[in-house]
């Protein structure tokens, strides 16, 4: 198990600092400012700070709060649960596109409904103008012949 040991000029709980870096990582979708996080423990490389992120490592106080360690074990709960917010987030996802699609397709029956009710209106006013036509022009000249 490898650990890399930082001093710090005040008390730290290692367990928080990882927390809130996988928190702005993944939840913030700010990736330089956990990386920064991270950053502030001097001598800290990188690759271990994508580790910590992802659930590879963490850092864990030591020295009642004065130091601060990488572990490197797998954080199997942390893995867990961000499996659990991605598969939450991908049926959000297909729900939100089903909803859409729906809505879209609503629409469009509208979008139809409307031109046919219109198409309906322009037929029966053509056709009531026609019947008044062929109704007036009788009276008119059955009028008229009186």
């Amino acid at each position: 198990m490898n650990e890399i040991t930082h001093e710090v000029p005040f008390k730290v709980n290692g367990t928080s600092i990882t927390d809130i870096a996988r928190d702005i990582y993944f939840f913030q979708h700010r990736e330089n400012a956990a990386l920064q996080i991270l950053a502030q423990f001097e001598g800290l490389p990188l690759d271990t700070a994508y580790e910590i992120i992802n659930g590879n490592a963490k850092l864990v106080s030591v020295d009642d709060g004065k130091n601060v360690k990488v572990v490197f074990e797998e954080d199997k709960e942390f893995k867990k649960q961000l499996t659990e917010v991605r598969e939450n987030l991908k049926k959000q996802k297909e729900v939100v596109e089903e909803h859409q699609k729906v809505s879209l397709e609503s629409r469009r029956g509208w979008e139809e409904t409307d031109s046919m009710e219109q198409e309906i209106q322009k037929r029966t006013l053509i056709f009531i103008n026609a019947f008044i036509s062929r109704i007036s022009i009788p009276i008119a000249y059955s009028d008229k012949m009186r």
